[in-house]
């Protein structure tokens, strides 16, 4: 079993932990960008909670020449409501650089 087939299954085991679904879509970013993109817009759909989400999609995003500012947007106003000032700081350095 390779080691993402491994993290899936972790996923298809516990689908309510979000790491498993955000560890799924790093080690696939390897691979496949735009996949795992599309897992870290799906984590951020059910579970909006997940701050390192929107960071990844965003560099993942902003990677692929996609629209990543609503991404870094929504995640700011997250971060700000958890009152996580590091999460909040680096999605703000992402958005600062965007063109």
């Amino acid at each position: 079993m390779t080691r993402l087939e491994q993290l899936w299954q972790f996923y298809t085991e516990d689908s309510q932990d979000p790491f498993n679904l955000y560890a799924y879509a790093l080690e696939l970013a390897k691979t496949d960008k735009g996949k795992a993109v599309e897992q870290l817009k799906r984590l951020i759909e059910t579970i909006p909670d997940y701050l390192p989400a929107y960071y990844q999609a965003a560099v993942l995003s902003i990677d692929l020449n996609q629209n990543a500012q609503w991404i870094i947007e929504q995640g700011i106003e997250k971060a700000k409501a958890q009152h996580n000032r590091k999460a909040q700081n680096e999605l703000q350095a992402l958005l600062d650089n965007l063109d």
